[in-house]
């Protein structure tokens, strides 16, 4: 009572809340009737055939790289946006065994795959006119992320939806904690996909070396179910023996599309320096010439013979 009878400032701040509630209350039934009206005002651009087209690549600009690049980066996050709902939605299919979101997935990706090709033929033709390596490499940056994009809706479409349909074909049916496991992973990947994105956007060092680090952490969260998973089938448990190869090939897909989100990091650190040349331990240096001959019991000749 003391904090609604309070002074003039404590009156204003809980009419303003009061407000903004009231406000919520009254348009929260609106909300679907304001996504169709959205829905119809921008609506996907599609041909005759239904199939979707381009939106923003500008011919008018494709001759000016830079401008040609900031118009196939607003097509690229289009893109991306619908490789992003196939990824968040494939975990329900998995879950609610739904053959009709399946189906719905599965056309995203014949999108994905158009606006793959538009992408690509559109920054081809604009790094013809790019005048400086630095354009010239930014373009093909641009063309390696929309790449790897393309290759994600692949694996979902053509790897993903198939063990899915597997599963519900055969009534199969994960344990508890191997599901755990796999949502784990799923939700760790979603996350990795919306730093991707940022570390295309941006190009920021710090965001590219914590997308990088993520392949690490995905190869030990890969491991660790893989192993919990044998301990079931050590343990005999019916789920995990039966649902054992879709199990860790689920795994194997998530981890790959997790590699072909965090390669938009590798341009970047390799730009500021910020990477090895490579992973292996430098070999030992050869042994001197005198060190074999002593080694091997042989003498060379005395000078002046």
């Amino acid at each position: 009572i003391a904090e609604v009878n309070g002074g003039p400032a404590r009156q204003i701040a809980n009419f303003h809340t009061a407000f903004n509630l009231a406000l919520t209350i009254l348009f929260l039934p609106l909300t679907g009737l304001v996504a169709k009206l959205v829905d119809r005002l921008l609506p996907d651009t599609r041909d005759a055939e239904g199939a979707i087209r381009a939106r923003y690549l500008d011919p008018e600009v494709v001759k000016r790289p830079s401008l040609a690049l900031a118009a196939a980066s607003r097509e690229v996050l289009r893109m991306a946006d619908i490789v992003e709902t196939m990824l968040r939605e494939l975990i329900a299919v998995f879950r609610d065994n739904d053959p009709k979101l399946m189906d719905r997935i599965s056309k995203m990706d014949d999108d994905v795959d158009a606006l793959y090709e538009a992408i690509k033929l559109y920054l081809t033709e604009a790094s013809r006119a790019a005048t400086s390596e630095e354009e010239s490499r930014r373009l093909v940056d641009a063309i390696t992320f929309t790449t790897n994009l393309e290759h994600v809706g692949d694996i979902i479409d053509k790897n993903l939806l198939e063990l899915a349909q597997k599963k519900i074909r055969n009534r199969l049916s994960f344990s508890e904690e191997g599901w755990k496991d796999l949502e784990t992973m799923h939700s760790r990947v979603v996350d990795n996909m919306q730093l991707a994105l940022g570390v295309y956007m941006t190009g920021d060092v710090d965001p590219a070396r914590q997308l990088l680090a993520q392949k690490d952490t995905m190869r030990e969260l890969e491991r660790a179910g893989s192993e919990h998973h044998l301990e079931r089938l050590r343990s005999g448990r019916v789920q995990s023996i039966e649902t054992s190869a879709l199990h860790l090939d689920i795994m194997r897909d998530l981890k790959r599309i997790n590699s072909h989100l965090t390669s938009v990091a590798y341009p970047i650190l390799d730009a500021h320096g910020e990477l090895r040349k490579s992973r292996l331990r430098p070999l030992p240096p050869p042994e001197p010439a005198s060190d074999a001959l002593a080694d091997s019991g042989e003498s060379r000749p005395a000078a002046g013979g």
